[in-house]
Protein backbone atom coordinates (compact mmCIF):
# COMPACT_ATOMS: atom_id res chain seq x y z
CA UNK A 1 0.00 0.00 0.00
CA UNK A 2 3.06 2.26 0.19
CA UNK A 3 4.16 3.85 -3.10
CA UNK A 4 7.81 4.07 -4.13
CA UNK A 5 9.74 7.14 -2.98
CA UNK A 6 11.30 9.21 -5.76
CA UNK A 7 14.29 11.44 -5.22
CA UNK A 8 16.25 13.76 -7.44
CA UNK A 9 16.40 17.42 -8.31
CA UNK A 10 13.96 19.74 -6.56
CA UNK A 11 14.54 22.38 -9.25
CA UNK A 12 17.19 22.99 -11.87
CA UNK A 13 18.39 26.11 -13.68
CA UNK A 14 20.60 25.93 -16.78
CA UNK A 15 21.93 28.43 -19.29
CA UNK A 16 21.18 28.04 -22.97
CA UNK A 17 24.13 28.41 -25.33
CA UNK A 18 24.55 31.97 -26.59
CA UNK A 19 22.04 32.71 -29.35
CA UNK A 20 20.05 29.53 -28.70
CA UNK A 21 16.42 29.31 -27.68
CA UNK A 22 16.79 25.95 -25.96
CA UNK A 23 19.21 23.83 -23.95
CA UNK A 24 19.69 20.10 -23.61
CA UNK A 25 19.03 19.26 -19.95
CA UNK A 26 20.08 16.09 -18.16
CA UNK A 27 18.91 15.09 -14.70
CA UNK A 28 18.68 11.95 -12.60
CA UNK A 29 15.67 10.74 -10.64
CA UNK A 30 15.67 7.49 -8.67
CA UNK A 31 12.89 5.42 -7.10
CA UNK A 32 13.12 3.14 -4.08
CA UNK A 33 10.36 0.83 -2.90
CA UNK A 34 10.32 -0.93 0.48
CA UNK A 35 9.38 -4.25 -1.15
CA UNK A 36 10.76 -4.10 -4.70
CA UNK A 37 13.91 -2.08 -4.06
CA UNK A 38 15.15 0.15 -6.88
CA UNK A 39 12.60 0.74 -9.66
CA UNK A 40 12.76 2.33 -13.12
CA UNK A 41 11.53 5.92 -13.35
CA UNK A 42 9.66 7.51 -16.25
CA UNK A 43 9.91 11.30 -16.66
CA UNK A 44 8.22 13.70 -19.07
CA UNK A 45 10.03 15.47 -20.63
CA UNK A 46 12.86 12.91 -20.53
CA UNK A 47 16.36 13.65 -19.30
CA UNK A 48 18.48 14.77 -22.24
CA UNK A 49 15.59 16.53 -23.97
CA UNK A 50 15.77 20.04 -25.38
CA UNK A 51 14.07 22.50 -23.04
CA UNK A 52 12.91 25.87 -24.40
CA UNK A 53 13.80 29.17 -22.72
CA UNK A 54 11.68 29.71 -19.62
CA UNK A 55 10.20 27.32 -17.11
CA UNK A 56 9.18 23.72 -17.84
CA UNK A 57 7.54 21.38 -15.35
CA UNK A 58 8.93 17.83 -15.28
CA UNK A 59 6.75 15.02 -13.92
CA UNK A 60 8.27 11.66 -12.95
CA UNK A 61 6.69 8.42 -11.73
CA UNK A 62 7.54 4.87 -10.74
CA UNK A 63 5.17 1.96 -10.09
CA UNK A 64 5.89 -1.04 -7.88
CA UNK A 65 4.77 -4.64 -8.46
CA UNK A 66 1.63 -4.04 -6.35
CA UNK A 67 0.51 -1.18 -8.60
CA UNK A 68 1.38 1.62 -6.17
CA UNK A 69 2.68 4.68 -8.01
CA UNK A 70 4.99 7.31 -6.58
CA UNK A 71 5.31 10.69 -8.29
CA UNK A 72 7.46 13.77 -8.10
CA UNK A 73 7.50 17.06 -9.95
CA UNK A 74 10.14 19.74 -10.38
CA UNK A 75 10.77 22.75 -12.58
CA UNK A 76 13.60 23.22 -15.06
CA UNK A 77 14.39 26.84 -15.89
CA UNK A 78 16.41 27.67 -19.00
CA UNK A 79 17.89 31.15 -19.23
Amino acid sequence: TTPPVLSGPAAKTVRAPRGSRAARVRYAVTALDTTDGTLPVTCRPRSGSLFKLGRTSVTCSATDSSGNTGRTRFVVTVR
